[in-house]
């Protein structure tokens, strides 16, 4: 079953919703003029985006885990969409500079996840299986001065795999995946740090793919129908 506005707004603050259909824009407050604060999302379906004051107005509430990874991190917004017939949780991250994808938002996606679960769980209408989790991160592409640039990622990746700890290597391999691939498959492995043996298990956190999809400036429009689907 489909969640309708007023499923949300019965119990949450309606300002943490917006209906959209085909269209919305993504803002993020920069303080910076150059960096990515505006994107036109474009889809063929429509739904309902939360807002990240969402999740922003409640991460008091849950406890640090450590430098690595924080259940206090939120991301930049979350679409329920539906399109064909098909419901997607898809969560959204608007980086700047593409060493922030790797640095935080390959660690903030599998958070987003566990915490928007936690919080729609409480409307009657809402079971995770019948939703299709996604990621997608939007950023400026990479350039030279990132730490992996796209000359020579596959040689400095594949000798410093050699000395990495798993979760490091983990995190590396998924920012090689997305520099190659544009998209890639995040397992609950790839996140030791992540301890989910406390929570319900429709809220856990398993798999998702993530999508990166770079633009050149603000403004840009992306098409979910044409990078996700």
């Amino acid at each position: 079953m489909t969640i309708a506005l007023n499923d949300l707004t019965e119990l949450y603050a309606p300002s943490y919703f917006k209906e959209f259909s085909l269209h919305y824009k993504l803002n993020e407050k920069q303080d910076d003029p150059a960096n990515l604060s505006e994107v036109n999302v474009k889809t063929s379906g429509s739904g309902i985006f939360i807002t990240p004051n969402f999740l922003d107005d409640c991460k008091s509430l849950f406890r640090k885990i450590d430098r690595h990874l924080s259940f206090r991190d939120i991301n930049d917004g979350t679409f329920l969409l539906e399109k064909d017939d098909t419901q997607y949780i898809i969560y959204v991250e608007l980086k700047s500079g593409y060493a922030a994808v790797k640095k935080k938002a390959i660690k903030q996606i599998p958070v987003s996840s566990v915490k928007i679960k936690s919080l729609l769980r409480n409307i009657q209408v809402f079971h995770s299986d019948d939703f299709i989790e996604l990621g997608l991160i939007i950023s400026f592409p990479p350039v030279p001065e990132d730490k992996y640039d796209s000359k020579n990622n596959d040689m400095v990746l594949n000798h410093k795999l050699n000395y990495m700890s798993v979760q490091m290597g983990s995190e590396d391999i998924i920012d090689k995946e997305l520099r190659s691939n544009k998209k890639t498959c995040m397992k609950a492995g790839h996140f030791p740090n992540l301890s989910q043996d406390k929570l319900h298990e429709d809220i856990k956190f398993k798999q998702i793919m993530v999508y990166h999809c770079p633009v050149c400036g603000n403004g840009d429009t992306v098409d979910l129908d044409t990078i996700l689907f």
